[in-house]
């Protein structure tokens, strides 16, 4: 796995280039911002009930969206009608994110797999950056995510968030850590 040139120049603008008072995170608009202001671009993808690959953090709609409901029990065609933070931006997919950065900025794009399911979020995800010319990693908190993509796309960049694990806990895992990171475990 090589990783892009474009991960050792910082900045990335998490969740894109939001604020209060304008675009709202994971926001196409805040997204696209991001991206012509040169930054690299940090955002979440989870899966809707029918498949759909959205760019979103939560797990459900009330913080950003004020209503009830979970991303992964809902409709593509039903979550279109939703508004973040109560603008006009609505939830975008991660294929119209793609579209519109282009290229133009390194895309960092954080799985929000829930442990246990790993492997349907994967495949849809892979299946966009597949036909994405551009450099791009994929992060996030689970490691058999990375697991997934060190089997089936072992040329993906991708980075593991987390956090130093005792050594009880580590001793006791069953990830092979060593075949995830390419053979490199740095503890």
């Amino acid at each position: 796995m090589s990783l892009p040139q474009a991960l050792f120049s910082p900045p990335f603008a998490h969740r894109g280039l939001w604020r209060e008072d304008g675009p709202a995170e994971n926001s196409l608009a805040a997204i696209a911002e991001a991206a012509t202001e040169g930054y690299g671009v940090e955002f979440d993808v989870r899966l809707t009930a029918d498949g759909e690959v959205v760019v979103f953090h939560d797990a459900t709609f009330e913080r950003m969206c004020g209503v009830k409901g979970a991303v992964g029990e809902t409709l593509y065609a039903e979550m279109r009608k939703l508004r973040l933070k109560g603008g006009s931006d609505g939830i975008p997919t991660l294929k119209e994110v793609l579209n519109a950065i282009n290229g133009r900025c390194l895309p960092l794009i954080a799985l929000q797999t829930v442990p246990g399911e790993e492997g349907p979020l994967e495949e849809r995800v892979t299946a966009l950056l597949d036909h994405y010319h551009h450099p791009f990693a994929v992060i996030g908190f689970n490691a058999q995510s990375h697991a997934w993509f060190a089997r089936h796309r072992p040329k993906f960049a991708r980075g593991l968030d987390g956090e130093r694990l005792a050594d009880d806990v580590l001793a006791q895992t069953t990830l092979d850590l060593a075949y995830i990171f390419d053979g490199q475990v740095l503890l």
